[in-house]
């Protein structure tokens, strides 16, 4: 019933509980030449050229195409669902934390995953389903999914400003930066995890880091003690001030009564 001009077609409508195969095709054997399973190209004419067309519908689970092993090549831009405008370009099925849009990276349990998707506005990040931050359109702002819905075991921070005032702001190069004259300002982690313990990570490979926007609190918390400090100063100041200011009133009333004194005293 189609029109286009095909060099092969291979239909498999067989009806089996097994894998069906529309065209399956390998590349074995030893020797240093290149394998490949298929290569296919489309050039020329005024036409839309596509070097292959493939669909699978039913079953369990449908590929249209499926490699089990070896690497795959494309030469020019990927487009899904859509004609590509960049190397590799991306029409979502959906916009939702939970939906089916977007790039989802597993680590084998399927279960276990992280996805990355544009939610209408943002360019999100989504674990496992939840949107965990996001980066805004329009500014580049990245933001901490943080709603007090999300949370719980919620309790205000301990006295902190004695432990930040022991922290040691250095200034240091990495030992892997490309860049050896750029230096970098930071904490050392040893130093933050004997106060804060809590605001250091570490990866898989066991080693450690820290998440520098998780000092934001801390550093509130400690202008709040701060600016507690600073106002009870200021009671005391004036409380002082208030004291030597009645001693003044005391003492220029006593330096009033002791001239009216003398001045009795020497008209007698």
């Amino acid at each position: 019933s189609s029109t286009a001009d095909r060099s092969g077609y291979f239909y498999n409508n067989k009806t089996t509980t097994n894998t069906t195969y529309g065209l399956y095709a390998g590349a074995f054997g030893t020797g240093a030449g290149a394998k490949r399973g298929i290569s296919a190209d489309a050039t020329g004419g005024t036409g839309e050229n596509i070097a292959v067309r493939a669909y699978a519908t039913g079953g369990s689970s449908s590929y249209c195409f499926y490699g089990q092993a070896g690497n795959m090549r494309v030469n020019d831009w990927i487009g899904v669902d859509t004609d590509p405008l960049a190397d590799l370009h991306i029409s979502q099925s959906s916009n939702a934390q939970a939906g089916t849009g977007g790039i989802r990276v597993d680590n084998g349990d399927p279960s276990n995953y992280w996805k990355i998707y544009h939610s209408g506005l943002h360019f999100s990040f989504a674990n496992n389903g939840v949107r965990e931050a996001y980066v805004t359109g329009g500014t580049g702002t990245y933001v901490v999914t943080s709603d007090r819905n999300m949370k719980q075991n919620i309790s205000a921070l301990n006295t902190v400003l004695p432990n930040l005032l022991k922290l040691k702001p250095s200034r240091y190069q990495y030992k892997s930066a490309g860049d050896k004259s750029r230096y970098t300002y930071g904490l050392m982690v040893q130093d933050v995890e004997l106060t804060f313990p809590e605001l250091v990570h570490q990866d898989e490979e066991g080693n450690v880091g820290l998440g520098y926007d998780e000092f934001v609190p801390v550093t509130v918390k400690a202008i709040q003690e701060q600016q507690e400090i600073i106002e009870n100063q200021n009671d005391k100041i004036n409380t002082l001030e208030e004291t030597i200011q009645n001693m003044i009133s005391i003492q220029q009333q006593q330096q009033r009564q002791l001239d009216a004194l003398m001045k009795t005293l020497k008209e007698k």
